[in-house]
């Protein structure tokens, strides 16, 4: 490529819109308070999360920044708003627990933010996607490099390896990683990769399976599992080995690992060989008697019900630990079909292109749900509504005459 070439394609990659530039500046910042910010000294310093002072920020910005510039919002729009009218209907009609209405609120508000955050992912990404992957790549970086100390020096989480300030929370911190290796890899299949990236691509994947996070690493495995299917005509028999060689030296390498004792909370992976075994056991199943009457089971309890126990002390803690069962038990039987055709409408409004990957995250968040309310948590939320966001605004995701990787 000639000097002037390069010249000019630098110079597309930063024409930005100027009235795309707040939602761009907007989705970094939220992007950096999630996977920079260290979680747990907002936690224990504010009583909330880094990012929730971009997300709130974001629930004004967004209609105003709509309707101040007469930008169309989505085509699944409708089914959205619907879940969450819902959702906010069965929580008062039902009645708030004691004096927590701030609190309940809080939550709404909170997991509407993250809706609030895809639509500012979406209109950065409509505008310019290789500038805000390329700037997903840069905050990513420094919490990678963070994991990579750690596998050579000792790991810092509570399992395994951690980003800075989730050492407590083995989740979040497995979570996080696969945040960076959704997008990553979205980035990978856009514009190509070269050596440099399929490594970061490949650490960013490691340190999610040392995280000592089974729930990650079972959306890792189910997420590139189903790529893999999906992909699996296009792929090169060099690249499909490579893959191969590669998880099994990850494996290998974790099973060596949890021998020492500095990682032997590895050997907690030993539960995907009895997987019924597990979800039997949780402890959370004896919450279906919070639905043992017919109008509970039909239309749900709403919002307050897992987060005001027998104490009477509110919690922001989520209780239920499985997708279904918070679905039933917040929004019953009809919000839960609501739900599902919103997840059947955004996927509608995919491109077909895009629809595969699309795919594979939900596929891969249902199987998480079996152990946490994967949608309704703060990293994964917004993972899914920020990949939503960013698939839905390409027109032809990924370039037909480039071969994958």
């Amino acid at each position: 490529m000639s000097g002037a070439n390069i010249k000019d394609s630098n110079k597309r990659l930063f024409q930005v819109n100027t009235s795309y530039n707040a939602p761009y500046l907007l989705s970094l910042l939220y992007l950096i308070s999630i996977l920079i910010f260290p979680k747990g000294y907002f936690v224990d310093n504010f009583g909330v999360r880094p990012e929730d002072f971009i997300g709130f920020s974001l629930l004004f910005f967004v209609p105003i920044y709509v309707f101040f510039f007469k930008i169309p919002t989505w085509r699944s729009g409708n089914f959205i708003a619907f879940y969450f009218w819902y959702l906010l209907f069965i929580t008062l009609i039902n009645g708030l627990s004691g004096d927590f209405y701030a609190q309940v609120f809080v939550l709404f508000f909170k997991e509407l933010s993250y809706v609030a955050f895809g639509f500012a992912m979406y209109l950065a990404a409509k505008n310019n996607t290789r500038l805000l992957l390329k700037s997903i790549q840069i905050i990513l970086i420094p919490n990678a490099l963070y994991g990579v100390y750690q596998i050579f020096n000792g790991s810092l989480g509570l399992y395994g390896i951690s980003p800075f300030g989730h050492e407590t929370s083995p989740a979040s911190s497995g979570i996080l990683y696969f945040f960076g290796f959704i997008f990553y890899y979205i980035y990978i299949r856009l514009y190509g990769g070269g050596l440099f990236k399929l490594g970061f691509l490949a650490i960013l994947f490691s340190l999610v399976v040392l995280s000592g996070s089974k729930l990650s690493v079972l959306g890792l495995f189910v997420f590139c599992f189903f790529e893999f299917i999906f992909n699996f005509k296009k792929m090169r028999i060099g690249v499909i080995l490579l893959a191969l060689v590669f998880i099994l030296f990850i494996s290998g390498l974790t099973l060596f690992l949890s021998y020492d004792p500095n990682w032997s909370a590895l050997l907690r992976y030993q539960g995907f060989l009895t997987p019924l075994e597990v979800i039997e056991n949780r402890g959370i199943w004896f919450r279906f008697e919070w639905i043992n009457d017919w109008r509970y089971m039909l239309f749900g309890n709403g919002l307050s019900i897992g987060h005001v126990p027998e104490s009477g002390e509110f919690t922001y803690r989520m209780r239920m630990d499985n997708l279904v069962l918070y679905l039933l038990v917040v929004v019953g039987v009809i919000g839960t079909t609501i739900f599902i055709a919103m997840i059947l409408a955004m996927f509608k409004q995919i491109n077909s292109y895009s629809k595969k990957v699309f795919l594979s995250v939900i596929y891969s968040f249902f199987f998480m749900g079996l152990g946490i309310e994967i949608f309704q948590t703060s990293i994964s939320g917004s993972l899914f509504w920020g990949v939503f966001g960013l698939l839905s605004a390409l027109n032809t995701s990924f370039d037909k005459d480039k071969e994958f990787l």
